[in-house]
């Protein structure tokens, strides 16, 4: 496994530090991270000792995922590598070390190392959470409940990313070292299994209701509920091509009252908006996560990008938007750089679905309604429900301020659906990305996209390589095609 699976020593250190951090100095945070004053000399038995602390591991998984170099954050998430892995982002600076994720030229070391680092982490507290609420006898039942189907849905989101970035991962369930240090890959398959389980255990444990840092009844969607593992369920099984499964489970969260998409595309993205399903807050008052996608895209208004913030849309992308989209409005910001010397004016467009540059005005959307709609289209599509599944492509275009859709074909609906996708959910998780792998087309239009981005597609790229530290820590790992051990 990685390295901190490989001895117990590291293992339990690293767990009471996750502890310490989940309960102590975060009272700043929004209703989900609120705990009352630090708790200290915490050991892992006593993390489950009692409802406040339990709920507390899981609020140190949610901040290590939206901190400052978390996967959810700003400059190093992933929809920030997948969106230039992709045909989403121009990187505009061969110096920024996102540059390999832009030329599709990923070496086994560097950020990908510490992307597989930082997932396997937080899967490893998702198992020590699992072991210790299950043995706990001193939770109450529905904060038991509560946070094992928590940390059932945070596995899964976890492997999901995982298994997609990846392939053939090792699939630790336990905080067992002797176990874990002999992992091999486990195939695709056996990952959506876990994944699919965990989902619908977190389904039958999770409450309908959104809760709190303190288990109580709150508006705030900074923790998962019901209908979130229910979302996760169906983008899970889409992926999986179970049409019938993804959209019964997209059924079960388009019916409930409770969410709506938002009238205009520019309220889509708020705190706890009405399209939102799941979101992640920032960790504290003035964190300055970077979550705002102007500072993590542009530098600063009137200025070029450079080696610090290298990126803007791709031409692709601004193309694919339709005239009169409001989206166009709504999440793409405009930058005008005057001409300097020989380089004349330049016109720059950046993501801007979120629109503060940092601090705790702003939410990670995890996932929002208008993708469980695409969801079931797409389904509805592959189930010949041709009515249906242009009901909810329309219902999209129509917030979008665009007509219904001219396709009158499974074949040609399948295609609109995909691209509707791509404007819809651009720089969003690396969807563009993994929606292309799933539809058999990344590898001819990689194929064009990457020699334009200065690079050479080879199909081996549709997965990452593993990383080489940790193929050198355990002998049962092998490497992905095309990459060196």
């Amino acid at each position: 496994m990685q390295r901190y699976y490989k001895t117990a020593s590291i293992i339990h250190r690293y767990f009471i530090a996750l502890c310490i951090l989940c309960i102590a100095g975060i009272t700043g945070c929004k209703d989900f991270v609120q705990v009352d004053p630090p708790i200290t000399g915490i050991t892992k038995g006593s993390a489950y000792d009692d409802d406040k602390s339990a709920l507390a591991v899981l609020t140190g998984i949610y901040s290590k995922v939206i901190s400052r170099g978390g996967i959810a954050s700003g400059e190093r998430s992933i929809g920030y590598y997948m969106a230039q892995y992709a045909d989403e982002l121009q990187n505009w600076s061969p110096q920024n070390t996102s540059q390999p994720f832009y030329v599709n030229a990923l070496q086994n070391t560097g950020l990908v190392s510490a992307i597989w680092n930082s997932l396997y982490q937080q899967t490893y507290v998702c198992n020590a959470a699992i072991e210790g609420i299950t043995a706990a006898g001193a939770l109450s039942a529905d904060v038991k409940n509560q946070t094992l189907g928590e940390a059932r849905l945070m596995r899964a989101f976890l492997y999901l990313q995982l298994v997609n970035l990846f392939g053939d991962v090792p699939m630790p369930l336990s905080t067992d070292y002797n176990a874990n240090n002999t992992l091999t890959r486990s195939p695709q398959a056996k990952v959506y299994e876990q994944i699919v389980q965990d989902l619908q255990t977190a389904q039958q444990l999770l409450s309908d209701d959104y809760k709190n840092g303190n288990g109580k009844t709150t508006t705030d969607k900074g923790r998962p509920n019901k209908q979130a593992a229910a979302a996760l369920l169906a983008r899970v099984y889409l992926y999986l091509k179970d049409w019938q499964h993804a959209a019964e489970q997209a059924d079960a969260v388009l019916g409930d009252s409770h969410y709506a998409l938002a009238a205009d595309p520019v309220d889509a993205f708020p705190p706890n908006s009405q399209e939102a399903i799941w979101q992640m807050a920032p960790i504290s008052e003035g964190a300055g996560i970077s979550l705002g996608d102007p500072q993590v895209y542009l530098l600063t208004p009137g200025a070029p990008p450079d080696v610090f913030r290298p990126v803007s849309l791709s031409t692709r992308l601004l193309n694919a938007f339709e005239t009169g989209d409001k989206r166009f409005a709504a999440w793409v910001g405009v930058d005008d750089v005057a001409a300097t010397g020989t380089v004349p004016t330049h016109t720059y467009y950046y993501p801007k679905k979120y629109k503060l540059p940092t601090g705790p005005g702003e939410y990670c959307m995890i996932i929002r309604l208008a993708e469980v709609l695409l969801i079931r289209a797409e389904a509805r599509a592959q189930l010949n429900n041709l009515t249906g599944a242009k009901a909810d492509l329309d219902a999209i275009r129509t917030r979008a301020g665009l007509g219904g859709t001219t396709a009158a074909t499974k074949e040609a609906l399948l295609d609109a659906i995909l691209h509707e996708r791509q404007v819809e959910l651009f720089t969003e998780w690396g969807h563009r990305w993994f929606d292309l792998k799933r539809a058999g087309k990344a590898d001819a239009i990689m194929s064009v996209v990457t020699p334009e981005k200065g690079g050479v597609w080879s199909s081996n790229w549709l997965l990452w390589p593993i990383p080489q530290s940790e193929i050198l820590l355990n002998d049962h790992l092998s490497q992905n095609p095309g990459y060196p051990n």
